[in-house]
């Protein structure tokens, strides 16, 4: 089936010249003389075009496209094949549209329409039908078996396949068909010029392989099957028959089986009958206790298994039946498992096996709880890899050796999992991510192998105690984050990391100290965070950021509770930046004020405030606020001793403030309350207000 096409730009400028003198684009306002041979048009306006429109001929014309209701202006559309009304403002067609006899296309997707007149049926020549996201439409006409030459019926709420759709004999697309009191999977079988894609819905009704063989789908050279059972029915149906009798074409490259309630797969899905499948979906197959044979498939580049609890091992029974075959899934690009919460084990295939996944670029394993080990060796095309939420996981088994093409490498809460393979020959990567790894102790490898390559590393809720060995060699890093490091004391070594652009520091409760001389030879550094550090105490006396001209947004605060001030290396240096993005700034108990070098900022557009909650905090935000001149949003959170925002007079000063967010301060958002808050004629003309996560003005 053709879905697109392309044209050669001199082909599509003589197509333009030919058609020119039948064609019209007609938009509100314009003046149109001559206009009768005009046989196409395209009402590109939703405004006022009835007038214009009466300089056309609408006796003659072929083609009208429209987004108004042209069938409300008593024209008389004789010659009409094409109306395409998609996204037009009604909500119902006329009776007179049985009128339009010539008419093959009609299209009223995107529109209000509650209903299709009966009169449509009479469209005997109509082949195309397109209603699709049409919310308010419930129903169609009784006699729709009456559109004898309809070829194509293009729509996607699965309550409105038509009645006795049997008897639409010619119809080629039909996107869904639903088995239940209206329809039998039977009257699928007299569809045979089906082709394309289809859902069959509601599968749980059919009761047997004879039944489902009525289809016929075996004839039907489907593109693309959906098989789809629904949780409520008939639970004593044999699944397993019924799907045996609904075999595709071989010809099928697409097919998904959703719902199924069978122990086992069909035979029909490990043999060479389906040679020419391009994707396969199993999803919440939840009675399966073992994957079909698919290593054999030729042709088969997606692969995705999710929601099969009772899975218990991946093993040669995946890759092969006979032993025999030497590459296996050869022509595989995309695997994904996906909430396999049985799942214990994942073997590699054994015998004279030369390659398993010689193809495949994506790997993405998603909620395994069970899994132990993941196998990685062979995988030499792997460019995606990505790992979430395996809680048992505790090693991967095999190397990253050969791994030349992988640029993304992602490994999300696996709490057990201690140690990865060294990624140093993976001289392509680009980005890798460890988030919420609990045990992980340590990364193995030298990072300098990956020193033109590297340009984001995110690690995350971890136990490393030490960033990974030779990362300062990777010049190419663009954006580094470690946050929520338990075992970090120290931080060196990061002068030489000069294509740096974002560094963020967060909730590292055991780090005591920063190189900041290292830190201020990073000059491309755009972003800094450096926050929620608890035991973070030692600052240079003079200057800490000096020299990071380029820094647009800092984030900086939450550090030893033993200080007893904001650190003056940290506002010494601040006071003299440029910021004009954002600034971040986080409090402890024993700070008594917001620092007054803020106030320098005046080029800044947001500012954030964090955690000032210590029992001397000032009650009332500073006067010199107002000098912040360029801003736009202003965040407080989590001061709960703060009740005032600064004077009127001071907030009027912000002529620029667009949005305010108040969250975690008590009295604060007490007092600001639209109802009889003392500070809300303060702030009542700020468009964006938020207070307690609540919007309480737009």
């Amino acid at each position: 089936m053709v879905t697109s096409c392309k044209m050669h730009d001199l082909v599509h400028d003589l197509a333009l010249q030919v058609s020119k003198s039948e064609t019209l684009n007609l938009e509100a306002g314009w003046a149109v003389d001559g206009a009768s041979h005009i046989r196409h048009l395209n009402i590109i306006s939703c405004g006022d075009v009835e007038s214009t429109f009466r300089a056309v001929d609408a006796r003659k014309l072929r083609t009208v496209f429209s987004m108004v209701d042209v069938l409300n202006w008593s024209c008389k559309f004789k010659s009409l094949r094409t109306l395409k009304l998609r996204g037009a403002n009604i909500t119902e067609l006329p009776d007179s549209i049985c009128k339009m006899r010539h008419l093959r296309y009609l299209d009223v997707s995107r529109t209000s329409i509650r209903a299709l007149p009966e009169s449509i049926t009479k469209l005997y020549h109509l082949e195309t039908l397109r209603f699709t996201d049409c919310k308010s439409l419930e129903k169609l006409p009784k006699k729709m078996r009456n559109l004898v030459s309809l070829r194509h019926l293009h729509f996607d709420d699965p309550k409105l396949v038509p009645v006795e759709v049997r008897l639409l004999t010619h119809l080629q697309t039909l996107p869904f068909f639903v088995v239940g009191q209206n329809h039998m999977v039977e009257e699928l079988g007299c569809l045979n010029e089906l082709r394309g894609e289809l859902q069959i819905c509601k599968l749980e009704q059919v009761r047997d392989r004879e039944e489902a063989e009525k289809a016929k789908l075996r004839e039907k050279r489907m593109n693309k099957l959906v098989f789809k059972w629904s949780l409520e029915g008939n639970s004593s149906v044999n699944n397993e028959d019924v799907l045996e009798g609904l075999q595709p074409h071989p010809d099928i490259r697409s097919l998904t089986i959703e719902g199924y309630g069978g122990e086992d797969f069909s035979s029909w899905m490990s043999t060479f009958l389906l040679n020419n499948m391009m994707e396969l979906r199993l999803k919440d197959c939840s009675k399966d206790r073992q994957l079909p044979t698919l290593g054999c498939l030729p042709r088969l580049k997606i692969l995705e298994m999710s929601g099969m609890p009772n899975v218990k091992c991946i093993g040669n029974e995946f890759y092969s039946s006979s032993g025999s075959a030497t590459v296996l899934f050869p022509a595989l690009k995309e695997l994904t498992l996906s909430s396999m919460e049985g799942l214990e084990e994942w073997m590699v295939p054994g015998g004279e096996v030369v390659a398993v996944f010689p193809c495949l670029e994506k790997l993405w394993i998603r909620r395994c709880g069970k899994l132990k080990s993941i196998p990685i060796c062979r995988l030499s095309s792997l460019v995606k890899f990505r790992i979430d939420e395996c809680e048992e996981l505790r090693y991967l088994s095999g190397e990253f050796h050969g791994f030349t093409s992988l640029h993304f490498l992602r490994i999300h809460s696996c709490s057990k999992l201690a140690s990865i393979p060294s990624v140093q020959h993976c001289t392509a990567l680009v980005e890798l991510g460890i988030w919420m790894c609990q045990e992980l102790i340590s990364i193995l490898g030298d990072f300098r192998e990956l020193k033109y390559s590297l340009k984001k590393l995110g690690i995350g809720g971890c136990k490393l105690g030490a960033l990974p060995s030779g990362l300062q060699c990777c010049t190419s890093l663009e954006e580094l984050w470690i946050e929520d490091w338990r075992e970090l004391i120290h931080i060196s070594d990061l002068q030489e990391l000069s294509s740096l652009r974002i560094l963020g520091i967060r909730g590292c409760d055991k780090l005591i100290s920063i190189d900041w001389h290292g830190l201020r030879q990073l000059r491309s550094l755009i972003e800094l965070t450096i926050i929620g550090c608890r035991s973070l105490s030692y600052f240079p006396e003079d200057d800490c950021l000096g020299g990071l001209t380029q820094l647009k947004e800092l984030g900086v605060g939450g550090y030893s509770e033993e200080l007893e001030a904001f650190p003056a290396g940290v506002l010494n240096s601040i006071q003299h930046l440029n910021l004009s993005g954002s600034l971040m700034i986080y409090g402890w108990d024993k700070l008594k004020s917001v620092p007054h070098q803020l106030q320098h900022f005046t080029a800044l557009k947001e500012l954030h405030i964090y955690e000032f909650k210590g029992e001397g905090f000032e009650e009332a935000l500073p006067e010199w606020l107002a000098n912040l001149s360029s801003l736009q949003s202003l965040s407080i959170y989590f001061c709960k001793n703060l009740k005032y925002l600064p004077s009127s007079t001071a907030i009027q000063r912000l002529s620029k403030l667009k949005e305010l967010a108040i969250s975690g301060c008590p009295h604060l958002s007490g007092n600001c309350r639209k109802e009889n808050g003392s500070e809300w004629p303060k702030i009542s003309h700020i468009p964006t207000i938020h207070i307690e996560g609540a919007r309480v003005q737009v």
